[in-house]
């Protein structure tokens, strides 16, 4: 939501003016990435990658992962497997 309003739209709609720290929290803000779960915007990386995997089916904490936002090397890379093993473990899951 914040990405489609303007600074001064916001400012208007919170009713005070924001200090040069509270707007550069919001560029930050803005220049997350976001992927879309269920047909809403989400925030990249709501969990760590430890958290996801703590007590949880490695692949089903895969999938978790990558609705996450995670990319395969990344998951790979955390894990201490090769990108295409995870590529493989996706393809399995989605048959």
């Amino acid at each position: 939501m914040l990405k489609e309003l303007k600074y001064k739209n916001i400012q208007e709609l919170i009713g005070a003016k924001l200090n040069d720290k509270e707007l550069n929290i919001l560029e930050e803000i803005k220049k997350q990435k976001s992927v879309m779960v269920n047909n809403a915007k989400k925030p990249v990386f709501q969990k760590t990658l430890k958290e996801h995997f703590e007590n949880s089916n490695r692949n089903e904490a895969i999938k978790s992962v990558l609705k996450d936002g995670y990319t395969q090397a990344k998951i790979a890379h955390y894990l201490g497997v090769s990108r295409s093993l995870i590529c493989k473990i996706v393809k399995q899951m989605n048959k």
